[in-house]
């Protein structure tokens, strides 16, 4: 019994068990049955006396004391060491992504365009993945640790060109292969406003497919309902252009179009080859 204090209270002084468990009456662990028990706190929990004088403090070293108004450099660094205290400080600097690259030093895609949170590219980097090309003016700190915001990033292995596969058939690939335009009333639309309209319709055996989905809006979608092109004709809807399948190079390239103008510095250089000379959106 002596023996078990003393391992108990060597394990307290190490920093290893609980004063409280030690030392309290009616068992080694405070138990009724003279056992070892391990407490239970909940993550983030606070004792009562110390709330009113640290929570602040807490809260601070937590990063969740974060003011969404102020800039991600006037937020307070994580405290822990390693990754997982720069991974305690995301809602400071979340909106900071860092551009990903190719080997070539091209972007991975354009549309969506490949965005990594800095959490992912933290550990990308740590990780030997891929090389920091350009930072933030920020910088992530720890215990023995200080880290670049990395805002521009390049894959150490090349993969293969995209363009080469053939695009997938999806409802954004539609609507990007048709400019997000109508294809009967040619109006521009959003993606919300948008629908995708069988050109032979499905109740004549229309399949979805490149060839015979468009881009449509609602209000023409409605119009046209199951009638076939003829039909349309005769009302004054017209199919501005036969639907085919784009080759993933015709789809970057509108993509390109697409991408906004105001973005970091450091992104400029290697997006604007794909802004091209058009700059209609």
């Amino acid at each position: 019994m002596v023996f078990s204090r003393f391992v108990l209270l060597l394990l307290c002084l190490l920093g290893l068990g609980d004063f409280g468990d030690c030392y309290r009456p009616g068992g080694t662990g405070g138990s009724r049955s003279g056992r070892v028990t391990r407490k239970t706190k909940r993550a983030g929990h606070i004792p009562k006396h110390k709330k009113k004088f640290e929570v602040n403090d807490t809260l601070a070293r937590s990063g969740s004391l974060y003011n969404k108004q102020s800039a991600p450099s006037q937020a307070v660094p994580p405290e822990a060491g390693g990754l997982d205290g720069l991974s305690s400080s995301s809602l400071s600097y979340s909106s900071y992504p860092a551009l990903v690259l190719n080997a070539d030093y091209q972007p991975l895609s354009l549309l969506p365009l490949s965005l990594w949170s800095w959490q992912e590219a933290i550990k990308a980097v740590f990780s030997g993945r891929v090389t920091v090309v350009d930072s933030y003016d920020y910088i992530i700190r720890g215990v023995g640790l200080s880290v670049p915001l990395p805002s521009v990033i390049a894959l150490h292995d090349y993969i293969p060109e995209a363009t080469k596969k053939a695009p997938a058939f999806t409802r954004r690939n539609v609507f990007l292969r048709d400019s997000y335009k109508c294809q009967y009333c040619s109006s521009k639309f959003p993606p919300r406003d948008l629908t995708l309209d069988h050109v032979i319709p499905r109740c004549d055996g229309g399949r979805l497919d490149w060839s015979n989905a468009v881009s449509c809006c609602k209000v023409c979608n409605g119009r046209k309902g199951c009638k076939s092109l003829k039909e349309c004709e005769n009302m004054g809807m017209k199919l501005r252009r036969k639907p085919v399948q784009p080759t993933m190079r015709e789809l970057n390239a509108k993509a390109g179009k697409l991408l906004p103008r105001q973005v970091h510095e450091t992104w400029k250089v290697y997006l604007e080859h794909s802004w091209g000379d058009d700059k209609e959106q």
